[in-house]
């Protein structure tokens, strides 16, 4: 063997380093190449692996050999390896005679499928736009139909491209069942015509029920869940069961949803993380094991969306920088409005910047919920700069409102972001807009008990946001201690953190200053570990009037600043004594007088005080 070029690797012999294959590779010429690749194509045990070199040591159209190359890529796209299974669809769409233009179409539509699950939009509408232009008929035309329905600018061109596949004659009971099912989707969960479309989606059940095919099955079941969710239908629960009973390893047809994914999101949006996030782990692992990239980026944005809202932020913001490494096209808007959010709500200047990017896209433009979320990140960046301003207050506001309306329009997505509800409502009652915080109210209470435990805590936050604008602290304060205690319950630290902030604002004008303190130092603290710093500034806002700073005439003595210095520094009372030759009874005395004028009751608190510069005890 020569030395450092090629290397014995039990009965192999390769080179030792890639590039050095590469550069020997170029040097041979097209047709000993091909010859080479013909002669280890007959060496090859495995079916995908001699179809590859069938393709390269081919020059010219093959029938034969196109064959082959199709029935390579399914078996690809089978296990899970859609990147694979593309290039070989290429391969055999390129060697496919052109007098079998019934074949080059049908390899076609097989190329666009690989390449939208392996995430390249862009590519498999180009196959796509090819199919169509072919003049295709029958299956062919309709599953590009299906297909260009996802990649339509609006819900009434997705669902009019999804009425005409319904419509193409064809004898394909598997297809017609994939067709009605991704038509009642459209409709229901884009368009919000959600009667029409769990009907539907229920009749493709029994379409595929009647036939041997397990993805399909699972298909039609997923949607007929989510659907039925939608719709407030207890059978929702039982067509998911059946659904995940099925799914195991199965391969994921293009634009399908699967059942844990579909069913974690129902869980998460109720506000049961744990089986949220089981689901999401079997679900990582099948995607693993087979391959699938595409899902594991798009599992990346579920998970961070999960994060979210267990509080987890560093958590969120770390899988949303690895999916915008990898996402493209939709999926790359979804993450950047996930990470837009949650910039916001820390007050990331950043922010702007994910929430141009989104609004510079075709997907904002024909897609009025993705506009609006760009928006609803400006709103959320404009409420932490803007103080108590009334013209911030009301700019801030009116931003963020056009988002939790916009996906009201569409039913199912009105679930999706319902959790940004709280907050807008917030918004809205400190802009001193009521009537339409009351409106926002209305609109919640028809779809909150859809949301389970977590849509009757968040609907008691925001009536007791409501009451509170209208004055009527007793109502609000019964409201917001039931939030608080039902948030507490599912373990919701952002919802905890809104509604500690609100019960203590809403005690603090009922002249409980001492129990708002309590509660505005939680809220400030659950702020903080969220970096939620534009929440963190009200909470302390709220807690500077719930303890407003002492009069002159009851500020701390020169002696007790020098005993709260040494405390706020972290000594112990002993330690104090030792430092000011005094006794530990003194101290003691020095550090009552101090709370009562400060009107704190203990050292953590005296400490904060100090830290967040509201107490000065240099002067």
């Amino acid at each position: 063997l020569l030395d450092g070029v090629l290397v014995a690797d039990d009965d192999e012999v390769r080179f030792a380093h890639p590039i050095l294959a590469a550069a020997a590779y170029e040097r041979l010429g097209p047709a000993r190449r091909r010859a080479l690749h013909a002669r280890a194509a007959g060496a090859c045990p495995g079916l995908e692996e001699r179809a590859r070199h069938l393709a390269l040591s081919a020059d010219g159209p093959d029938a034969e050999v196109a064959q082959l190359i199709e029935g390579a890529a399914r078996l690809a796209g089978s296990r899970g390896a859609p990147d694979a299974a593309a290039d070989l669809a290429e391969h055999a769409v390129r060697l496919t005679p052109d007098l079998d233009e019934s074949a080059s179409l049908r390899r076609l539509a097989d190329l666009a499928d690989y390449r939208l699950v392996g995430g390249d939009e862009t590519a498999a509408r180009a196959a796509v736009e090819q199919v169509l232009a072919g003049g295709a008929a029958g299956a062919v035309r309709v599953r590009a139909l299906v297909l260009t329905a996802l990649f339509a600018p609006d819900a009434r061109t997705a669902v009019s491209q999804l009425e005409l596949a319904s419509s193409e004659p064809m004898d394909d009971p598997l297809l017609a069942a994939r067709t009605l099912t991704q038509l009642a989707w459209q409709r229901g969960a884009w368009l919000g015509d959600i009667s029409a479309a769990y009907a539907e989606s229920v009749a493709a059940v029994a379409l595929a029920e009647r036939l041997d095919d397990p993805p399909v099955r699972v298909s039609t079941l997923t949607t007929a869940g989510l659907l039925g969710t939608f719709a407030g239908d207890p059978q929702a629960e039982m067509h998911f069961q059946r659904a995940l009973d099925l799914v195991g390893d199965l391969e994921r047809p293009a634009g399908d949803h699967t059942p844990r994914v579909a069913y974690a999101h129902v869980c998460w949006w109720r506000g049961d993380w744990a089986t949220a996030a089981a689901l999401l782990d079997a679900e990582r692992g099948a995607a693993d094991r087979r391959g699938d990239e595409g899902l594991l980026t798009q599992l990346d944005i579920f998970g961070a969306d999960l994060a979210i809202r267990r509080g987890q932020w560093d958590v969120a913001d770390k899988l949303l920088g690895t999916a915008l490494g990898e996402a493209r096209d939709y999926w790359r808007v979804i993450a950047l409005v996930r990470r837009a959010i949650l910039r916001g709500r820390r007050g990331n200047p950043a922010a702007a910047e994910d929430a141009d990017e989104i609004a510079a896209t075709p997907f904002a433009a024909s897609d009025p919920v993705i506009a609006a979320a760009a928006d609803f990140a400006r709103g959320l960046l404009l409420a932490g700069e803007g103080g108590t301003a009334a013209g911030d207050a009301g700019a801030a506001a009116e931003l963020m409102l056009r988002l939790p309306l916009a996906a009201a329009a569409t039913s199912g997505r009105a679930l999706e972001y319902a959790a940004l509800v709280p907050e807008t409502v917030g918004a809205l009652v400190e802009a001193g807009r009521s009537p339409d915080a009351r409106s926002l109210l209305g609109d919640f209470e028809v779809r909150s008990d859809q949301l389970g435990d977590w849509g009757a805590a968040a609907l008691d936050l925001c009536r007791g946001l409501v009451h509170g604008g209208d004055g009527d602290s007793a109502a609000a304060l019964a409201a917001l201690t039931r939030a608080r205690a039902a948030f507490a319950a599912l373990d919701a630290p952002w919802e905890i953190g809104l509604s500690l902030l609100a019960e203590g604002r809403t005690l603090r004008r009922l002249g409980r200053r001492r129990d708002a303190g309590v509660l505005l130092d939680q809220a400030a603290d659950r702020f903080a570990r969220l970096g939620a710093e534009p929440a963190r500034r009200r909470a302390l806002d709220e807690l500077a009037r719930a303890r407003p700073r002492p009069r002159q005439d009851s500020a701390p003595t020169a002696a007790e600043r020098r005993v709260a210095t040494l405390v706020s520094s972290g000594l112990s009372n002993r330690e104090v004594a030792a430092r000011l030759s005094t006794s530990v009874a003194t101290v003691e005395a020095h550090l009552t007088r101090i709370y009562s004028k400060l009107g704190v009751r203990s050292r953590t608190q005296l400490a904060r005080l100090v830290a967040e510069g509201r107490l000065d005890l240099d002067r």
